[in-house]
């Protein structure tokens, strides 16, 4: 089943608020510059299945496999890519699980 799309009173409301935003900054003095610069510091968001493939593993992929698409991976460049990904986060102290196999596999 597909999510159903934003109705027409949402996309008003979004519209509004946007234009609400523009000028809320605009008056506190916060041009673009300003905002672009604090956003690349870092935004709060948190991690989902969607933003780990992207933001994490597929540019590990690119760099240790030179693959842009995870169905071009032969079996052995899954452990290759993640034994990167899991080296660099570990040395972070960043939590990283073990990779699913058939004796780990929930």
């Amino acid at each position: 089943m597909s999510e159903k799309l934003k109705t027409s009173a949402q996309r008003n409301a979004f519209h509004l608020w946007c234009g609400q935003l523009a000028e809320q900054l605009n008056d506190a003095g916060l041009d673009q510059k300003v905002v672009f610069d604090a956003m690349r510091e870092g935004v709060d968001i948190p991690w989902t299945k969607e933003t780990v493939k992207e933001n994490l593993w597929k540019p590990v992929q690119r760099a240790v496999v030179n693959k842009h698409f995870s169905e071009q991976l032969a079996i052995n460049e899954h452990n290759d890519i993640y034994l990167v990904l899991h080296r660099w986060l570990s040395s972070k102290g960043y939590p990283c699980p073990p990779f699913p196999s058939k004796d780990n596999y929930d």
